[in-house]
């Protein structure tokens, strides 16, 4: 398999830029038309989120549900983990057929759900694809032993997209918040660099994690940001450890903070992520934050 070079600038006083599901502040997360407005805005890397169909069909797509959510809009993040398997029991047709833009603007209604066939298609330029690939088994059962079927399945399904984006000269990052995953990566794809995600659940177990990291080869961990303010463990052991330490806004995934989350709410929290040292932002606000850190830190 070809492999991606890391050429990021991390040499700044400020931290690269990562749309979180492309520019969802602009357009519809995980949407062509997110993905798009996040490569205009030419961002140092853009995440995505990657599961597979009951046929096989790799698609971008985050939520766990067809049901609708709290404004009845859209796909619906449901609460319960089980539900996270929703996609694996529904064709790539169903799953075309659903509405994955109508919850954020009019204009959107209608936006289908896009296959990694066509994320990849998009002219990437000199941004990286943070290919987010979700194992919903990982988090039914996070700390089980498991079989893997998922992690290997899913590996098998994108392997000719990758090596196809890669071959056009593509720039990429494998992400996962399940280590077994980015485990296989490194044992067969040792060519394409890895971050592993972290949860709040591993929360005070920094030592352990940041070990584990180290070990899988991986370029970055990306934590939830509150877990970087929280405790100064995690920055201190990526910088011990050689490996650059990212944060991911966690989205609200209720109606009243849902609507009463803005840029202007997360600036307070972005220059205290940039105070303490941040290598990179995963951001819901991606083209806010790129103008705010080159006004206020370049």
């Amino acid at each position: 398999m070809p492999t991606s070079t890391i050429k990021l600038n991390y040499s700044n006083n400020s931290p690269i830029v990562v749309g979180h599901r492309g520019a969802r502040n602009i357009a519809p997360e995980n949407t062509l038309e997110s993905i798009k407005a996040a490569l205009n805005l030419r961002l140092a890397a853009i995440e995505f989120d990657v599961t597979y169909t009951k046929d096989r069909a790799a698609v971008i797509v985050h939520q766990e549900t067809v049901q609708p959510d709290f404004n009845t809009h859209s796909l619906k993040l449901a609460g319960r983990e089980a539900a996270r398997l929703w996609a694996f029991e529904h064709t790539l047709e169903e799953i075309r057929s659903l509405d994955a833009g109508g919850w954020h603007a009019q204009k959107f209604r209608g936006v289908k759900v896009p296959t990694l066939e066509e994320i990849f298609s998009l002219n990437w330029g000199e941004s990286y694809a943070v290919m987010e690939l979700i194992d919903p088994s990982y988090w039914i059962e996070p700390v089980g032993s498991g079989d893997n079927t998922v992690a290997r399945t899913i590996t098998q399904i994108v392997r000719p997209e990758v090596e196809s984006f890669l071959t056009r000269g593509g720039n990429l990052f494998v992400l996962s918040f399940n280590p077994k995953l980015l485990a296989i990566w490194q044992a067969e794809f040792s060519g394409i660099p890895r971050i592993l995600a972290v949860w709040t659940n591993e929360n005070g177990n920094a030592t352990r994690v940041i070990e584990q990291a180290r070990c899988l080869g991986v370029h970055a961990v990306t934590l939830a940001d509150s877990m970087v303010l929280e405790d100064p463990a995690w920055l201190k052991l990526c910088r011990k450890a050689g490996i650059r330490c990212w944060v991911y806004e966690v989205t609200p995934d209720n109606e009243k903070d849902f609507y009463s989350w803005s840029a202007e709410s997360r600036k307070s929290t972005w220059e205290k992520l940039i105070r303490v040292g941040v290598d990179g932002i995963e951001s819901d606000f991606p083209d806010v934050l790129q103008q705010w850190t080159d006004t206020k830190f370049r």
